[in-house]
C-alpha cells in the first residue's frame, strides 16, 4: 500500500476490525494464484443456517479461519484487519448465501487473470495470491463499500498477497478490474518489513496512491474512479498549501486527516484526489517512462518534477 493506507486500509480507520477445505482450494495460473475464500464461506452459509452463535463460530472457524488464515494472511500492517474478518462470523447467513450465489455466477478467477496478465505486463510481480471473498452483506462497512467502493474492496499484504472483498451491487463488475489493478499497484511496491509504514511520511501516501490510481488509469482508460475527482481545483488550491507542510510529517493521524480528510474542514477523499493529480502531472512532463519505472521514482522527486500547483491556472498534468 510506501505509506500502505490504500481505500483497504480506509477500512481500520472507518471502522474497528469488527477443518475443511475444497481438495482445490488454489487455482494457479503462471504467477498469480487464485484463493477462492467466497467458496468456504458458502459452505459456511449452508451450515449456520439455524444454528446457534456459538455453533456458529466454530463452523466459521472450520470454514473459513483455518482453510484461509495460513495463505491469505500475514504478519502485516492490515494483519489485524483480515485476521479480524476471517475469525468474525456472519451473522445474516441468507443474505451471505445470496451475496455467494452472485460470485459463484460469474467467473471472477478468468476476470482476475485477465486483469493481471494486464497489469504485470507493465509493473511485473514475481508472485501474486489473490484472496477473494465475500464481504457480509450486514457487514459494518457494508454501506461503505456499496456507496463509495462500488461494491469492491481490497488490500495488499506483505508477500505479495493481495486481498478483495467483495459486495455484489449495481455495476461491481465494472469496479473489479481497476479496483485489482489498484490493489495491484500497492501489492507491487509493498515492502515487505512489517514495520516500514512508521516510516512512511504524507507525501508518500500521496504518491503511492496517486500511482495506485494512475495505473489503474492505463489499463481501464474509461473508468474514473470518484475519489480522483473529490476536490475541485479551487479546493485543491485551498488545502494544499495545508498538506505542504506536512509532507514530510510520519505522525499517523496527521497523514490519515489529509488523505482521508473528512476532518478540520480537509475534504472527503483530499490525498487519493491531490495524489493523483501530482503523478498525473508527473506523467504529463515525463510521457516515456513506463510504471515500471515511475513506480520505483522518489516521491520527493516525483512532486519536485510534477509542476503540481492546483492554485495556477494550469498545471502540466491538466
Amino acid at each position: 500500500m510506501g505509506l500502505r493506507i490504500c481505500q483497504a486500509s480506509f477500512a481500520a480507520i472507518v471502522i474497528a476490525a469488527f477443518p475443511f477445505a475444497s481438495g482445490n482450494l488454489q487455482a494457479q495460473e503462471s504467477r498469480v494464484t487464485i484463493v477462492r475464500g467466497y467458496e468456504g464461506m458458502a459452505r459456511y452459509a449452508a451450515a449456520a443456517d439455524g444454528a446457534s452463535p456459538e455453533k456458529r463460530e466454530a463452523l466459521y472457524r472450520r470454514y473459513v479461519y483455518e482453510p484461509y488464515f495460513p495463505v491469505c494472511s500475514n504478519a502485516g500492517e492490515n494483519w489485524d484487519f483480515s485476521e479480524g474478518f476471517l475469525r468474525t462470523p456472519v451473522v445474516d447467513v441468507a443474505a451471505l448465501a445470496e451475496a455467494v450465489d452472485e460470485l459463484e455466477r460469474v467467473d471472477i478467477a478468468q476476470r482476475i487473470h485477465e486483469a493481471a496478465d494486464g497489469a504485470m505486463e507493465l509493473l511485473p510481480i514475481e508472485e501474486l495470491t489473490v484472496c477473494i471473498f465475500a464481504y457480509p452483506p450486514d457487514g459494518g462497512m457494508a454501506e461503505f463499500i456499496e456507496q463509495v467502493m462500488g461494491g469492491v474492496f481490497g488490500f495488499s499484504e506483505v508477500g505479495g498477497r493481495l486481498w478483495l472483498q467483495l459486495l455484489p451491487v449495481d455495476g461491481w463488475l465494472d469496479e473489479l478490474g481497476p479496483g485489482f489493478a489498484h490493489e495491484y499497484y500497492h501489492a507491487a511496491n509493498h515492502p515487505d518489513d512489517p514495520d516500514s509504514p512508521g516510516s512512511t511520511t504524507l507525501l508518500d501516501g500521496l504518491v503511492n496512491e496517486g500511482g495506485a490510481d494512475s495505473l489503474a488509469a492505463i489499463l481501464y482508460p474509461e473508468f474514473v474512479p470518484a475519489w480522483t475527482r473529490a476536490l475541485t481545483r479551487e479546493q485543491q488550491a485551498e488545502v494544499w498549501p495545508q498538506m505542504k507542510l506536512a509532507l514530510d510529517s510520519t505522525d499517523q493521524e496527521v497523514i490519515r486527516k489529509f488523505l482521508l480528510g473528512n476532518v478540520d474542514g480537509v475534504p472527503f477523499q483530499a490525498g487519493y484526489t491531490v495524489g493523483f493529480e501530482i503523478v498525473q502531472s508527473y506523467l504529463a512532463a515525463h510521457p516515456d517512462q513506463p510504471p515500471r519505472v515511475w513506480s520505483r521514482v522518489d516521491p520527493k522527486e516525483i512532486l519536485a518534477k510534477s509542476g503540481y500547483d492546483p492554485a495556477a491556472e494550469k498545471s502540466p498534468g491538466k
